[in-house]
Order: C-alpha cells, then sequence, then structure tokens
C-alpha cells in the first residue's frame, strides 16, 4: 500500500526487510512497532530518501560496458558497503535511546537467519564486519565528513587500477605500529596452549607446541604495560595450567580465572600440526557458544587486522563449537589464535624467531588495544 512517499508491502520473501526505488518490503514476522522494527524500518527508509538502488541501478550499465575491468566490481561493491554505513548511521541517531551494540548484535541475527548460498556463512564475509566495526566506532562525526572518509576506498582502488608501477610487497620495509596506549586499564587472560603432560601438536621432528605457545605468551605478557593492558597468564612454566593434573581440569582452571578475575577478554595462544586443522598461516577461532558471541566476532575482526600487517593471517574468522572448553566458558569476549602450523618449514621458521615472536605479541596486543579502545569510545 502506499505510505507517503514510498510503497509499503508486506511479504514472506526470504531477505526481507530490503527496499528498492521507492518500494519498502517488509517481512510479516518482525514487529514493526518493536525496538528493532523502529532501526530497521529507519535503515530502510534512508536507503529510498537517498535513491541508492538508482544509484546502483546506474553502474549496471558501465559494469556491462566494461565488464573485462574488475575496478568496476569493486567500486560497486563499495558503494553498497558506503550505502549501508550511512543507513546505519542514521537508523542510530533516529533515537537518542538507541544502543549500537543492540543494532549491531541485530544484523548478527539476521545474517544467522538468512538462507546459506555456499558452505560459509555470509557473516563472516569481510562486508559484514565492516559494518559492524563501523557501527561500534560511530560517535559524532559529521555525516558529511564520514561520507568523505568512507570514499577513501574508491580512490585508493582507481589509483591502483591507472598506477603505471608497484613496488613489490615483500621490499616494503615493515615498522613497528607506534604504541597508542588505552585511555582505561583493561584486563587480559593471555592462555599459553597445554603445558606440562599435554604437549598439544608435536611436528615430525618432536618439536611440541606447548612451548612455542608459552615464549609468544610471555612476549605479550611482557610488552603489555606499553599498551595499559593488565595480562594475567593461566600459566607461565611448562606445567598444566593451575598446576592441575589432568587436562580436563587444567581446562577448568583457565575459564574459572578468567571468569573470577573478571577479565575483559580472553586470548588463547595455540599452533597447529598435521592431524588437527592443518590451517596454514595465522587464524582465529570463535564459538557461537560464548555469551557474548558478537562480541567475539568484533574482537576478533580486530585481531586479524591488527595481525595481517605482519602475518599471513586468514581474512575470515573460523567458528568452531566442540573442542574449544576455553571458547565457549569464558564469561568475557574469547578468541583462539592459531599462530601457524609447525608442520609447515616456513611457519615454524617465522614463530620460532625471538624477534617474530615479539612482532606477533605487539599485533596480539595492537589487536587488543584496536577493540578495548572503540568499547571506550562508544561508553563515552
Amino acid at each position: 500500500r502506499g505510505v507517503g512517499e514510498f510503497s509499503f508491502f508486506m511479504t514472506w520473501e526470504p531477505g526481507a526487510p530490503f527496499s528498492f526505488l521507492r518500494n519498502m518490503f517488509w517481512d510479516e514476522q518482525l514487529e514493526f512497532d518493536s525496538a528493532h522494527g523502529k532501526q530497521v524500518f529507519s535503515h530502510e527508509l534512508y536507503h529510498i530518501r537517498q535513491k541508492h538502488s538508482l544509484d546502483l541501478l546506474l553502474l549496471k550499465p558501465v559494469m556491462i560496458l566494461f565488464w573485462v575491468n574488475p575496478v568496476f566490481y569493486l567500486v560497486y561493491r563499495e558503494i553498497k558497503a558506503i550505502h549501508e554505513f550511512m543507513a546505519d548511521r542514521y537508523a542510530i541517531s533516529c533515537d537518542s535511546h538507541s544502543d549500537r551494540y543492540q543494532y549491531a548484535e541485530l544484523l548478527v541475527w539476521q545474517m544467522i537467519g538468512r538462507p546459506r548460498s555456499s558452505l560459509l556463512h555470509p557473516f563472516f564475509h569481510s562486508p559484514i564486519k565492516r559494518r559492524i566495526t563501523m557501527i561500534t566506532r560511530l560517535k559524532t562525526t559529521r555525516p558529511g565528513l564520514v561520507a568523505r572518509v568512507m570514499a577513501l576506498p574508491l580512490l585508493f582502488l582507481l589509483f591502483c587500477a591507472f598506477a603505471t608501477r608497484l613496488a613489490p610487497q615483500h621490499l616494503a620495509p615493515q615498522h613497528p605500529a607506534a604504541v597508542i596506549p588505552l585511555r582505561s586499564l583493561v584486563t587480559v587472560i593471555i592462555d599459553a596452549g597445554h603445558g606440562g603432560i599435554d604437549p598439544g601438536a608435536v611436528n615430525k621432528d618432536g618439536i611440541q607446541e606447548k612451548n612455542i605457545d608459552l615464549a609468544i605468551a610471555k612476549k605479550v605478557k611482557q610488552l603489555s604495560a606499553e599498551y595499559n593492558v593488565n595480562v594475567l597468564m593461566t600459566r607461565e612454566q611448562d606445567v598444566l595450567a593451575g598446576g592441575t593434573s589432568s587436562i580436563k581440569e587444567s581446562l577448568r582452571y583457565r575459564t574459572e580465572m578468567a571468569n573470577k578475575n573478571k577479565a575483559d577478554l580472553f586470548v588463547s595462544i595455540h599452533t597447529d600440526a598435521a592431524g588437527g586443522d592443518n590451517l596454514s598461516g595465522f587464524n582465529i577461532y570463535v564459538s557461537s557458544g560464548n555469551r557474548n558471541y558478537p562480541r567475539c566476532v568484533q574482537f576478533g575482526s580486530a585481531m586479524i587486522d591488527a595481525l595481517k600487517g605482519n602475518t599471513a593471517t586468514g581474512n575470515d574468522l573460523k567458528q568452531r563449537d566442540e573442542g574449544i572448553w576455553v571458547l565457549r566458558k569464558s564469561d568475557m569476549p574469547a578468541i583462539l589464535l592459531l599462530c601457524g602450523n609447525i608442520d609447515d618449514a616456513k611457519d615454524l621458521a617465522f614463530v620460532s624467531n625471538e624477534q617474530n615472536q615479539e612482532k606477533i605479541a605487539r599485533d596480539i596486543l595492537q589487536g587488543i588495544v584496536r577493540y578495548e579502545g572503540s568499547v571506550q569510545d562508544a561508553k563515552q
């Protein structure tokens, strides 16, 4: 039916609510007068008022005409992302009592409820993570300035498309990022995996995971004061955590310690080997069993951004709900960081090097600062 400046349709169509031109298609299962319903309505109304559909339709003929040029596909994707960022901001600003974290949680559950078109859930694709990151970082910046900042990726893509020469990536010097400590002290549990009678992964030459995990964890502890991070370690020696006598008791101690100390974050450090997931490079796991799952995803995404400058880090979060007690039973956002594969010679050489262990430790702390910095900004 017609509703003032647009037409409104109730539908059971998968993917609703959504808008196209001057039409809004509403999911009949979503209560219009609920807090979530009002936010979604404001989001779609902004798309209609700003004529975002026309922007995308006008780009389609250009993409068809220059179909061999991948730049136009990237530009199209970035413009869609910018549209979503702007609509998200409008939806949050319409209600002075609106909680950006509740809105981010709404996005999570909308993506979880949508039909899957591939083996990977769309929640783990970078546009979704970017939207959540932008939502949690939104403050009082003027919309015009935000729009200009979000246009920077397009300018970068166009520059790359027409650049005549690029310096080889492996020749670019890597300088450590300037240390900018958090304004408020945060407490983080750094869990060095395994220990004592539990060696963890063991490679073909007998090298044990537990020793590498502990070396990286100690580096994080050593450097943490520079970032205003209070690190509590589940173990500082080659023993089971808490001096327990069994692996099961050790796992329980790790989460009980974290919960008792009311830590802000939990980071479990591990490496892989043949017989595990057999992944090369760095990868981050989260668990939907954690009561703070949406914030686990935000934390994991911030950690990926911090790590990928110095390490070969997977762009997507990995999810595992079985066999990861420390992620499921922690009362705070928790991630598991898999620091390479010790059966891979390149990975082993990297994580065994003391200088590289310091780089990894600084990147872990930088990931903590990125996430907690956005949380502290939101609380102001």
